[in-house]
C-alpha cells in the first residue's frame, strides 16, 4: 500500500472505532478495506485514495468539536 493509502487505512480504523456500536457502520468499514487493499494498479488506489480522503475531510467539517 502507498503512503496515502496507510493513511487512508487509519481513517477508516478511526471511523470503525468512532461508530462502534453501529454494526452495519462497522462491516461496512471491515467491507471497504478489504476491497482497498486488494487493489493494485496505482491509477485506481490514487482516485479511491482522493475519493476517501475527500469524503474523510467533509465528514470532519461536519463534525462538531467539543472541548474538554
Amino acid at each position: 500500500m502507498i503512503e496515502g493509502g496507510k493513511v487512508l487505512a487509519q481513517k477508516m480504523k478511526e471511523l470503525e472505532i468512532i461508530k462502534s456500536g453501529d454494526i452495519e457502520h462497522k462491516l461496512d468499514i471491515e467491507e471497504a478495506l478489504h476491497y482497498y487493499s486488494r487493489l493494485t494498479s496505482p491509477v485506481y488506489l490514487n482516485i479511491v485514495n482522493k475519493f476517501f480522503m475527500d469524503m474523510n475531510s467533509e465528514f470532519s467539517l461536519l463534525q462538531p468539536y467539543v472541548s474538554i
